[in-house]
């Protein structure tokens, strides 16, 4: 052969070698694929995954004598037995990967041959500089964020049992507070001044616009960047800017952390930042061209262990990306070691049969959503029953903080086969009045949530309406999630035209309510209307109507309405003929 193709022939052969090692690589690594309207997590090495998964699987520290936690070190002989341990549990459990936060490098060390499992990283590159409050704009968050990314990935970048990366935790996208507190900034704040210019975007370059909805003393857009405080109009919409900088935000925020994953790897999934069992439509929306999944904490929406309609099904409807459940969860007073369970953050039951009937009925609603490809349970482990560092003291585990595991909630997980529910998943609506539980203006817990379910009109709702009906009245219940900051305005207080507002047409009957005032009641507009409200992020609005309102009730209930969120952001609405029982 001539001289001259020897280094054309060596330059070839080197680019066959260098594909060869990297083929398997990028071929292995997990992706999500719809099958018949289905959605999964694939890979060509291991086949389809539905994640029924368990968070923080890692071996503990130990406690105080007076406060004792989990600790494997003192149960296990050595790292190996407790990793052979906790795969055979799974196996018997029905438990097919692991979640965040757990001892990954020790699974990979220890794991016998074919018995490793799927496991999904957090990165927390947000979090290194307090994302999102402060300055996502500013350049040393990119260096940061990206001096984090080439910490954390290249370890992990090559490992075909990874599933993705989770790019943050429960960053908190408050987008009123957000927008005070970016306002609040200095001048020269690149966040400061990017908030500004969406202003002037926003409002066309008119800032007599932008003086018809905000009290400020500067005299021109050019002029707010010298002011630190801004005030709402009571009547305005404007909220919708408000809206408009936190697209901004968000956008930022995953266009940046995409960008730093994908220069070090190109091929495993981005499975967004966990949201913290609350979301804005701005916010998702942002994130849909840099995200390969959606991910998001919750903890069921009732003790029974049931989720609202809508929160799920928005998240697929603004993103067309499938859903992955990073935590859920269920505490119960009775266990093991006296966990308290202080305070109104979980879903928490009397007794380890309730709390496993609940742990149960949350994976069978999740795997029968067609758009959600895994659940994971947090965690293995209790919390120490006097709490851990931050106070948290919840019975959270599979196992007590010596490793014994309750036997309800593991018969329970063994006998789900998730995956099994989630490939005849499917959505049923039935526009029904069912009849009303006992007492049912004490809360939503005990109506049917499923036959009762008026679907809305609207492609990203924010919330459900239900309704059922006795021999005396008509039942509407709305449960509706809205975060809503005091501080938009000069007073501190949310005006009542600004609160949110539902407006109920049933046949000729009209009734409007507006609900969530820290300290105001629910106003009706309709004196004979009863209504009961419980205020929190995802709010309860129940109206008792009587029939002698209505004039009367056929067999079919045309029931209209609209809801708009505080100061008119948005607006959903219904149009449903359900049939009475």
């Amino acid at each position: 052969m001539p001289h001259r193709y020897i280094p054309r022939l060596r330059l070839a052969l080197a680019a066959t070698l260098t594909l060869g090692l990297l083929a398997p690589c990028i071929a292995q690594t997990y992706k999500v694929k719809q099958d018949n309207g289905i959605w999964w997590f694939e890979s060509p090495k291991f086949g389809k995954l539905w994640s029924f998964a368990v968070d923080v699987v890692e071996t503990g520290q130990k406690g105080a004598a007076d406060n004792p936690s989990y600790d494997a070190m003192s149960i296990f002989p050595g790292e190996q037995s407790w990793v052979e341990a906790v795969l055979g549990q799974f196996k018997d459990w029905g438990i097919n990967s692991i979640g965040a936060w757990s001892a990954d490098d020790l699974f990979k060390k220890y794991s016998p041959e074919g018995q490793r499992l799927p496991y999904f990283a957090v990165l927390h590159l947000g979090s290194y500089n307090k994302a999102p409050w402060n300055d996502l704009f500013a350049p040393e968050t990119e260096k940061l964020t990206m001096d984090a990314a080439k910490k954390l990935i290249p370890p992990l970048k090559d490992d075909p049992y990874l599933v993705g990366y989770y790019t943050d935790n429960e960053l908190g996208w408050w987008d009123d507070s957000l927008f005070k507190w970016y306002f609040a900034m200095p001048a020269t704040a690149p966040g400061k001044i990017k908030l500004v210019h969406v202003l002037k975007d926003y409002y066309g370059g008119n800032y007599a616009k932008l003086l018809a909805d905000w009290d400020c003393s500067a005299g021109s857009f050019d002029g707010l960047l010298q002011q630190t405080k801004i005030f709402l109009k009571p009547g305005t919409t404007g909220v919708k800017a408000v809206h408009a900088f936190n697209r901004a935000l968000t956008d930022r925020y995953y266009s940046m952390v995409n960008s730093e994953v994908r220069a070090i790897d190109k091929n495993h999934l981005i499975l967004g930042d966990r949201y913290a069992q609350y979301y804005n439509l701005e916010t998702i929306a942002a994130s849909k061209p840099y995200i390969d999944v959606v991910s998001t904490n919750a903890g069921a929406a009732w003790l029974d262990g049931s989720y609202s309609h809508f929160f799920f099904q928005t998240l697929y409807n603004v993103t067309q990306k499938p859903i992955v459940i990073t935590e859920f969860y269920f505490a119960a007073r009775e266990n093991s070691m006296g966990n308290r369970n202080s305070g109104e953050g979980f879903p928490t039951v009397q007794t380890q049969a309730e709390r496993a009937k609940g742990f149960g009925n949350c994976v069978r609603a999740l795997a029968s959503l067609p758009f959600v490809v895994g659940a994971q349970w947090f965690q293995y482990y209790d919390e120490p029953p006097k709490g851990r560092g931050d106070g948290e003291d919840f019975n959270m585990g599979l196992v007590d903080v010596k490793g014994k595991p309750y036997a309800d909630m593991v018969h329970t997980a063994a006998s789900l086969h998730p995956a099994e529910l989630h490939a005849k998943a499917e959505i049923n609506t039935y526009d029904e009045v069912p009849l009303a539980p006992a007492s049912p203006m004490d809360g939503l817990l005990h109506w049917d949530r499923e036959r009762g379910y008026l679907p809305s009109t609207s492609g990203s709702p924010w919330s459900d309406l239900y309704i059922c009906h006795d021999k005396d009245n008509l039942y509407v219940g709305l449960y509706a999630m809205e975060f809503m900051d005091d501080s938009l305005y000069a007073d501190g207080k949310f005006p009542e035209i600004d609160r949110p507002r539902l407006d109920m047409k049933i046949g000729d009957f009209n009734v409007m309510v507006r609900y969530d005032g820290k300290n105001e009641k629910a106003t009706c507009s309709v004196p004979d209307v009863t209504v009961s409200e419980k205020i929190s992020l995802s709010s309860t609005v129940i109206l008792k109507i009587p029939y002698r309102l209505l004039g009367g009730l056929g067999r079919a209930v045309h029931v209209t309405g609209t809801l708009s969120s505080h100061g008119r952001g948005y607006k959903m609405g219904w149009d449903r003929d359900p049939k009475l029982d």
